[in-house]
């Protein structure tokens, strides 16, 4: 009897859950920091990405830029005015949504 692989767990992962573990973890993260960002607002973004599992800011930043259309700090800034904190992120009303798209039609 042959031993599973890596490769063969990430496989069945994916065809079961329909996104790879990777990809599942980072958007977990993600999430995660979103609901920090306006919990603590007094802890940095630098000690947040660590808090919520990135090992590195700039991987960290990026990701969050790609998922949530804006910086951490751009997010954090927006949402702290909004509301004093985030509901759970399991409830239907949770809003770790991109900020709306900026209209280039006000440049002159």
């Amino acid at each position: 009897m042959g031993g599973t692989t890596p490769q063969r767990i990430s496989a069945v992962f994916r065809a079961v859950v329909g996104v790879s573990f990777k990809k599942l973890l980072r958007q977990i993260r993600i999430l995660a920091a979103c609901e920090r960002l306006v919990q603590q607002p007094a802890t940095s973004i630098t000690q947040l990405a660590f808090q919520v599992g990135f090992g590195d800011l700039s991987y960290f930043e990026r990701s969050f830029r790609s998922a949530i259309g804006e910086s951490p700090r751009q997010f954090r800034q927006r949402r702290f005015g909004e509301q004093a904190r985030l509901p759970s992120l399991l409830s239907d009303s949770a809003d770790c949504s991109p900020a709306p798209a900026r209209s280039s039609a006000n440049a002159t």
